[in-house]
C-alpha cells in the first residue's frame, strides 16, 4: 500500500492472507472483523482482550514516551488498532537507553504488537486458552500489516529491531512452544 497520507486505519487485511498465519481460527477471524464493525465480538471472545488492549496499549505508550503520549487507542473498522493522536512521529525510549523516532503507523504497530505479547505471557501464567489463542493471532495480524505495507509507510527494519529489543524473557522462553500451545485441551 502506498503513503499518499497514509492512514493505518484504512488498511483492509486480505482475508486469505490472515488465514496462513499462525494461530488462525475462523472464530478468531471472525472476532477481529467484530472488532472492527463493533458486532457481538462477546460472543466469539471474551470482552477482556480489548478492554485489556486499550489500557496495555495506553500504559505501553505512557511509559515509551516517558509520559509525553496518553492518547487513546481505537479499532479501526477493519478490525486494526491504532492510536488516535495527531502527531506524525513519536520518540520512544529504548531498554539501552537509545532513543527511537516512530512515525504514526510505526508507533501503532509496535505498541499494539507488545500489548499483545504482554496479553500472551498474561494469558500463559494465567492458563488461559482463549485470550491466548486471540493474543498471538492479533500479534501477527498486526505484524504482518507491518510487513505488508510499502516502505514509504513503515520502515519494517527498524520496527522489527525495537520489538525484538524488547521481547520479555517469558515471551522468549514460551514462543518456540506456541503452535503446541494452540493444540492443548482447554
Amino acid at each position: 500500500m502506498k503513503h499518499a497520507e497514509f492512514h493505518l486505519s484504512q488498511l483492509q487485511l486480505i482475508a486469505y492472507e490472515l488465514a496462513g498465519l499462525q494461530g488462525f481460527a475462523p472464530d478468531l477471524n471472525e472476532c477481529l472483523i467484530n472488532l472492527g464493525l463493533r458486532q457481538d465480538a462477546v460472543r466469539v471472545l471474551d470482552a477482556e482482550f480489548t478492554t485489556n488492549m486499550g489500557m496495555l496499549c495506553t500504559t505501553l505508550s505512557i511509559i515509551g514516551t516517558e509520559h509525553k503520549v496518553d492518547s487513546n487507542w481505537r479499532f479501526s473498522q477493519f478490525g486494526i488498532l491504532y492510536i488516535v493522536d495527531d502527531r506524525k512521529e513519536f520518540e520512544l525510549s529504548s531498554v539501552d537507553g537509545s532513543k527511537v523516532t516512530l512515525n504514526h503507523t510505526e508507533f501503532s504497530l509496535a505498541i499494539g504488537i507488545m500489548a499483545c505479547r504482554e496479553n500472551l505471557i498474561g494469558a500463559l501464567i494465567q492458563g488461559f486458552k482463549n485470550p491466548f489463542r486471540m493474543s498471538l493471532f492479533y500479534q501477527n495480524v498486526l505484524l504482518h500489516c507491518l510487513k505488508s505495507l510499502d516502505e514509504s509507510c513503515v520502515n519494517e527494519v527498524k520496527v522489527l529491531d525495537f520489538l525484538n529489543k524488547h521481547k520479555r524473557k517469558e515471551f522468549i522462553e514460551h514462543e518456540p512452544y506456541f503452535n503446541q500451545y494452540l493444540s492443548m485441551e482447554v
